[in-house]
């Protein structure tokens, strides 16, 4: 009797079994065919083989009052010639008062070359290396490389002040009572040797411009 018995709970053991990886395999496969098509978006939406790239949005170009397309700071400002300065240092006197030019080789080298020593000189603007004085207007003053350029550009160029524009307000304020002293003050800030800078830029990019217009077409 005891051996009817387990052989019968043996069996009833192994249908039990039977019957619950059939239920098991049954629910896999219905899960499966289930999240097909979830599986197959995935697929779909991480190949990148089938993704077109999508350009990067064009940046607004910069546009003049006329219309005309604004240029960018790297055609504005090409890459100066900096071997038309390389005398700046041997300048005995930056002055329009000259006798003579074997009294000054160095200057009159900047004055022959005006047109190819502009733009090196006003790229030399923000250059705070220490330098002799050699401005004719009495002292005494920091002088740096940048004042040398200031200077030299005003002169070969046969220009003026213009310290509304060159400098800051409250030191253009200054100027019709202490004169070139408030440039002087105003540059011990290294920013304000940038506004200088920029003005010159812009008197630089003007004139070649005019110059353009003048010529007449073919």
């Amino acid at each position: 009797m005891k051996r009817y018995s387990e052989l019968f709970f043996t069996r009833l053991s192994f249908f039990v079994l039977l019957i619950s990886i059939c239920l098991s395999s049954a629910c896999v496969n219905g899960s499966s065919s289930g999240n097909e098509p979830v599986a197959q978006d995935l697929l779909r939406n991480t190949d990148r083989s089938n993704v077109v790239p999508t350009a990067s949005p064009a940046r607004p170009e910069s546009t003049n009052r006329d219309g005309t397309k604004q240029s960018s700071p790297k055609e504005r400002n090409p890459k100066a010639d900096m071997t038309y300065c390389r005398n700046l240092n041997e300048v005995r006197l930056i002055s329009p008062y000259h006798e003579k030019e074997s009294d000054d080789p160095a200057f009159y080298e900047f004055v022959r070359n005006r047109e190819k020593a502009t733009p090196c000189l006003i790229e030399l603007i923000t250059n705070t290396e220490p330098i002799e004085d050699t401005l004719s207007a009495p002292g005494p003053r920091d002088f740096r490389t940048g004042d040398a350029a200031v200077f030299m550009l005003l002169i070969i160029n046969n220009e003026n002040w213009v310290p509304n524009e060159m400098l800051p307000p409250e030191f253009a304020a200054k100027w019709p009572e202490v004169g070139i002293f408030a440039y002087f003050e105003a540059v011990e800030n290294p920013e304000n040797r940038v506004i200088v800078q920029n003005w010159w830029r812009r008197w630089w990019l003007n004139k070649k411009n005019q110059r353009k217009s003048s010529v007449p077409e073919n």
